[in-house]
């Protein structure tokens, strides 16, 4: 179903989506693995989900843009904690004509209580107030070093914007974290998942 790019063809896929970016890219934090970026961009290209939320802004936030350009819609809203970062993507989008595709927030990490536990996540609430369905989500954020299983709260505190058929990738699923993390959303939610061999692993969510 999905294309599985090496390397190298990753990076000569998203040249053709984008070619104003060249690799290396520039800002290593920021930017997702080739191999991963390249299996959003097909996604998107295929599929054309309406709505796409994203946890954690950078490249990938200018590859989907890019992808609704071609597709001429879409909307993607981005979460991302970091100011310096959200000021350089909105610089980026900008400078490729790619702002209108995207509705980037800076939304701090706070403390959101989840099954008896309190857990770090994005100020999400007002971002999406107005949003009733997600086709997709990209979890690529929180990052690991601010609490164990940070990406977790995805799906608890996302699950009642999806519809049966949405989607989630995540990314990073050869970490120990990740795996954890899957493991506990089968146990909670009725879902589907495919697990892709890429650099450091993805897995592509379905909710039944």
């Amino acid at each position: 179903m999905f294309h599985l790019y090496d390397s190298l063809h990753a990076k000569q896929f998203l040249q053709k989506i984008c070619p104003e970016i060249v690799f290396p890219l520039p800002n290593s934090v920021m930017a997702g693995a080739p191999d991963f970026l390249a299996f959003i961009c097909n996604y998107v290209l295929k599929y054309a989900p309406s709505i796409i939320l994203e946890a954690g802004s950078g490249f990938s936030t200018v590859y989907i843009a890019a992808c609704m350009k071609t597709l001429g819609t879409g909307t993607l809203i981005s979460l991302e904690h970091e100011e310096q970062f959200t000021t350089v993507t909105k610089k980026l989008l900008k400078q490729l004509q790619l702002e209108s595709f995207v509705s980037l927030h800076v939304a701090p990490l706070r403390l959101f209580s989840i099954r008896n536990k309190k857990w770090f996540w994005y100020d999400f609430e007002s971002s999406l107030n107005h949003i009733t369905q997600i086709d997709l989500m990209i979890v690529d954020g929180p990052p690991q070093k601010k609490q164990p299983m940070c990406r977790y709260p995805a799906m608890p505190l996302i699950r009642n914007k999806f519809v049966k058929g949405s989607r989630l990738i995540l990314d990073d699923v050869r970490r120990s974290d990740e795996q954890k993390i899957i493991q506990r959303w089968k146990k909670e939610f009725d879902i589907a998942l495919e697990i892709f061999e890429h650099e450091r692993g993805t897995c592509l969510i379905t909710v039944s």
